[in-house]
């Protein structure tokens, strides 16, 4: 847990010293909680594609943000100087060997340098923070919607997860943490579903069969683990892209900016 925690899944092996193989997705599945187990696998997919993709860099201002943005830099001049990388998402250019601001032909950042760096930045990110924790904190305690007779239900799936942003506040990967009998502003103190009590298969029955109105409670946070497979899914969405424009895109000998192919053929 602690490896899968950290990140350092390279050290999830065999303890026996005559073997130190590669703990198998099976073992770890029964000893992993659903989250840490889908966080081991977007690790494990994430260092496959990595190590197919040369050169690849996460931007550091998006990591202290809690967003994980593959960049791919520049190619290296031969003036010896670091490759740039730019990020598509928040447009940081940084050198994408010290990962600090990008410094040009001066001496890449000590990393004390570097902690500098990101410290500043929190601190001209952090106007409005107690407001977004306030926020944060309301979401949390969680919110009604009503479903009146003539209402289509939310688009919710199997593991009870809201799938796309719903008006009037309802977001994807927002969860149902119970079913109540009555409007939101009139529970009638029903419960018909809740999460700690029942069973997740019979979620989908209690929506489509229990008499209207009744009401949703649901939920978000940004350690939900559906916002977690979301954001994974995304990154695996930009690596996939990136292996592509690596494959078919060469630089430019002259300024080095990346070139893709031209109408399928060979010519830049």
């Amino acid at each position: 847990e602690i490896h899968v925690t950290e990140g350092s899944i390279s050290e999830l092996l065999c303890p026996e010293p005559s073997c130190r193989a590669d703990i198998s997705a099976s073992a770890l599945g029964q000893v992993l909680e659903e989250e840490q187990y889908e966080r081991w696998h977007a690790l494990k997919l994430q260092r496959v594609l990595m190590s197919e993709l040369k050169g690849v860099v996460f931007c550091p201002r998006c990591e202290e943000t809690g967003r994980e943005t593959p960049v791919l830099p520049d190619a290296e001049e031969d003036d010896g100087n670091p490759p740039v990388a730019r990020c598509g998402r928040c447009e940081y250019a940084f050198c994408a060997k010290c990962l600090g601001l990008y410094h040009g032909c001066d001496p890449c950042l000590h990393p004390e340098e570097r902690a500098q760096q990101a410290a500043m930045r929190r601190l001209e990110n952090s106007h409005g923070a107690a407001e977004r924790r306030k926020l944060k904190r309301e979401a949390e305690r969680g919110y009604l919607v009503g479903v009146n007779d003539g209402d289509d239900l939310p688009s919710i799936d199997a593991a009870g997860y809201i799938t796309e942003d719903q008006e009037p506040n309802m977001l994807e990967g927002d969860y149902v943490q119970a079913v109540h009998a009555g409007v939101p502003e009139r529970i009638t103190g029903s419960t018909l579903w809740d999460k700690q009590r029942d069973s997740i298969c019979t979620l989908a029955e209690v929506l489509k069969d229990s008499p209207r109105p009744f009401s949703i409670r649901l939920r978000r946070g940004s350690a939900i683990a559906a916002t977690n497979r979301l954001r994974q899914r995304k990154l695996m969405e930009e690596l996939l892209t990136l292996k592509e424009i690596a494959r078919e895109s060469q630089t430019c000998p002259h300024c080095s900016v990346r070139v893709q192919r031209s109408a399928g053929c060979n010519h830049m």
